[in-house]
């Protein structure tokens, strides 16, 4: 009969004479171009469509089925020895008697002869019909997400903060404006980064929405697949990139602690000749050792991205453990090097601002005491702002908690519970910090009146 294709993600076109089988088809992707991302390269490695191309061949004597006689359809499958599931559907029950009943789904006995059988009497005369298909699930989903309408996604957007908004608290101009006064070379960087990530997943999140409301548009099975595939393409994608952007905004905070510790005292005295010195030093070595993270991270990156595209696309494990050590063999020098420029440069760092400090460490005049007050009041702004969003980041988490289990109370009460545990003790030290530094502001502002 004709080959039929059994792709679950890829409409393939079947040249004439294609034989039953497995086939591939690979083209050269030394340059990979990802949504919004980077072209990479990966050694000795190329993009692939697998698919299997299965021959169908059925068969009847037609002429031991008069009225009250038996005999026997079979169907033959060539190009895969696997036992796959085969629906048949009698069309004409008062014609013809089929084994089993009307509908019913068997599968094959898979081996050298894949085969199926049935039964089948004839009750009277005329021209029977019976009809009979594949029945391969249409994707690798879970029947719960297919079933999932385009309103429910929207919800879901709306319950994550995925949708047009963010859940995390945006800033006030006052705020912006601190923190743009307070803020290191160091840290402008890593802020400009956790945006752009920001603005990718954004990007990333209305593409899949613009699809899924396509999807929305055709009805039935067409629908489910259509909103099944969308899932399957884009929500891993979307889950690396908003780790990415986490762990971004994770390194901001953490640069704008590590600043705050280090900066001295704000004082209107001009800095000795040899404190403006140290620190010029101080701000150069910080510049460097943000690009040498910067570095770092890109390598460690790229390679993760990298093996994930060998367990997509290799052949078998071997394969992709072969390409995984190709890789590994050359990013790894690569990013020990870049990880041991970036050690020595944090420790130069730690040392100048050692100096630093010690170049400060005198009484403040009462010159200084109004600026104190000023850095202090920047100090809280920035304590509330960071408090805010990772309360924020705690409640969008256990939303998700509820999203990702919505039938299971036990696994949700397990996620809420871990991440409650993991994140709950750094909330309530920001809270900490943030109550002694205002209980410090209103002291000194007492003072000061």
């Amino acid at each position: 009969g004709t080959p039929l294709a059994g792709s679950t993600d890829s409409l393939i076109v079947l040249p004439t004479g294609l034989a039953p089988g497995k086939h591939v088809i690979t083209w050269d992707i030394s340059k990979f171009d990802t949504i919004g991302g980077e072209p990479w390269a990966v050694p000795s490695a190329s993009e692939k469509v697998e698919f299997l191309v299965l021959g169908v061949e059925a068969s009847i004597d037609q002429n031991k089925l008069f009225t009250g006689q038996g005999t026997t359809l079979r169907l033959k499958i060539t190009g895969t020895d696997e036992a796959i599931p085969i629906e048949f559907e009698n069309k004409t029950p008062e014609i013809i008697e089929m084994e089993g009943g009307t509908k019913q789904v068997i599968n094959t006995t898979g081996g050298g002869e894949n085969s199926v059988e049935r039964g089948v009497k004839g009750l009277k005369r005329g021209k029977f019909d019976i009809k009979y298909k594949l029945t391969l699930p249409p994707c690798p989903c879970s029947p719960q997400e297919t079933q999932k309408t385009l309103a429910d996604e929207e919800e879901r957007w709306k319950r994550e903060g995925m949708g047009g908004t963010t859940s995390l608290v945006a800033p006030t101009d006052e705020q912006l404006e601190t923190i743009a006064d307070t803020e290191s070379k160091e840290c402008g960087i890593i802020r400009t980064e956790c945006e752009k990530l920001e603005t990718r997943v954004k990007q990333i999140i209305d593409r899949r929405q613009k699809e899924l409301r396509e999807c929305d548009e055709l009805s039935g099975s067409a629908k489910e697949n259509c909103i099944a595939r969308v899932h399957k393409i884009y929500d891993s994608f979307i889950r690396e990139e908003q780790a990415k952007r986490d762990k971004c905004f994770e390194r901001l905070r953490e640069c704008g602690e590590r600043e705050r510790n280090i900066k001295p005292p704000v004082s209107s005295v001009p800095d000795a000749p040899e404190t403006t010195k140290k620190k010029t030093e101080c701000d150069k070595l910080r510049k460097e050792c943000a690009e040498f993270q910067k570095i770092r991270d890109n390598l460690v990156s790229a390679l993760k991205q990298k093996q994930l595209q060998c367990e997509k696309f290799g052949k078998d494990k071997a394969g992709i453990e072969n390409c995984k050590q190709i890789l590994k063999s050359y990013y790894d020098p690569l990013i020990k090097k870049a990880q041991d420029n970036l050690d020595d440069c944090r420790r130069r760092l730690a040392s100048c601002s050692d100096e630093l400090r010690k170049q400060a460490e005198n009484p403040p005049t009462p010159k200084e005491k109004k600026e104190d007050w000023d850095v202090l009041a920047r100090t809280c702004r920035d304590l509330e702002l960071n408090w805010k969003t990772l309360e924020n980041d705690l409640i969008r988490d256990l939303r998700e908690c509820q999203t990702q289990n919505p039938n299971d109370a036990k696994a949700e009460d397990a996620c809420r519970e871990r991440i409650t545990r993991s994140q709950k003790p750094r909330l309530d030290e920001v809270k900490k910090m943030l109550d002694e530094c205002r209980a410090r502001l209103a002291k000194c502002k007492k003072e000061d009146e």
